[in-house]
């Protein structure tokens, strides 16, 4: 028969029991070994490039002692994800995916007659923090052309050239001539000349030699071409300088 001692004991035991709820809070971190502070600054390497991620702390509040407690953390498979022990109540999950944690324990203080347990299990999903969009490419300046965007390529090729807003404008002015009154009675021999002698009185222009080649090239690949043609082309490469 039971002692009646020992029974109002174990009654004392099970109604001291105490229970703890195992909180999952989800933040987004980066990881750094630097350790050095300034303030509420970090210091870290000159090249350090931050990537941030997300992980669950789980935290709980108990009186059982930290080693009396079995703590298992498996995925969705049940097999073993690690984590990281903040303390003695608080761990780190930083695996993506389904987790289930489960952390059992307790401790009994004959002395105060009491005990204390923990007995709890929670299952949360650790979703990969989604990269940032990047951000949208710029609408380039120059807009596409029919001509193979030769105006996005004059830009290009001359874009640390100086002198380029006088070649536009070059450009630009026979470009209205060949499709103007004034051009009526021209060929497309006369215009062409025309700029020749006008591009060539611009400063810097040698340092076009290059850009001239290329344009050269490309409209050589089109040629023949009617004056209300190579008037567009004209225009689509003063875009390209930068003149509108």
């Amino acid at each position: 028969m039971l002692d009646p001692r020992k029974l109002s004991l174990l009654f004392l035991f099970v109604c001291s029991t105490l229970f703890a709820q195992i909180n999952v809070d989800m933040k987004v971190v980066i990881e750094t070994t630097e350790s050095e502070k300034i303030g509420n600054f970090t210091v870290v390497p000159d090249n350090f490039v931050a990537t941030p991620f997300r992980i669950a702390v789980l935290s709980w509040k108990t009186a059982v002692n930290r080693e009396d407690i079995a703590i298992k953390v498996t995925d969705e498979k049940r097999r073993s994800v690690p984590y990281v022990t903040v303390n003695d109540s608080t761990i780190i999950v930083t695996q993506p995916g389904h987790t289930w944690v489960e952390v059992e324990g307790s401790t009994i203080d004959f002395d105060l007659k009491k005990s204390w347990k923990i007995r709890e299990a929670v299952d949360f999903t650790l979703e990969p923090l989604t990269p940032p969009k990047p951000p949208e490419p710029p609408t380039p300046e120059v807009p596409a052309d029919s001509f193979g965007n030769i105006g996005q390529r004059v830009a290009e090729w001359s874009k640390s050239l100086p002198s380029r807003k006088l070649v536009g404008e070059a450009y630009l002015r026979n470009a209205v001539l060949l499709t103007s009154a004034d051009g009526r009675n021209m060929t497309i021999d006369d215009v062409t000349k025309r700029l020749g002698t006008e591009l060539l009185t611009i400063p810097d222009y040698p340092k076009f030699a290059t850009v001239t080649s290329n344009i050269n090239l490309d409209l050589a690949t089109r040629w023949p071409v009617s004056k209300g043609v190579l008037s567009d082309y004209y225009r689509c490469i003063a875009l390209g300088l930068g003149v509108k």
